[in-house]
């Protein structure tokens, strides 16, 4: 279900509940020249994976927080209108994981 974005996070989560040690490397560097992605589809895709995520490694109640602080940051970028997150996209993202909408977007 984690097909993008949320998904390598998952992966280590993964691993590391079949007992892999997990570490990160200080100084590493990776480089992405760009993404083919629009900005909506990325801002749908992390609001709603990330809200999946806490919810099937650390339940519910996670989860409903994550919602708060996920509808709180962006309540404060429609505010501040930064740019780099679609507002409405990720408030789609926060529905579909309420009414448990996972397929393609």
């Amino acid at each position: 279900r984690y097909f993008a974005y949320g998904d390598e996070h998952e992966l280590g989560l993964r691993a590391r509940r079949r007992g892999w040690k997990i570490a990160m490397i200080w100084g590493a560097v990776v480089t992405n020249p760009g993404t083919g992605t629009a900005s909506a589809l990325r801002s749908y895709l992390f609001a709603r994976n990330s809200l999946l995520l806490v919810h099937d490694y650390f339940g519910a109640r996670a989860a409903w927080g994550r919602v708060v602080l996920l509808l709180g940051n962006t309540v404060r970028l429609a505010l501040t209108r930064e740019t780099g997150a679609n507002v409405r996209a990720r408030l789609r993202g926060v529905r579909d994981f309420v009414f448990g909408r996972f397929g393609p977007p």
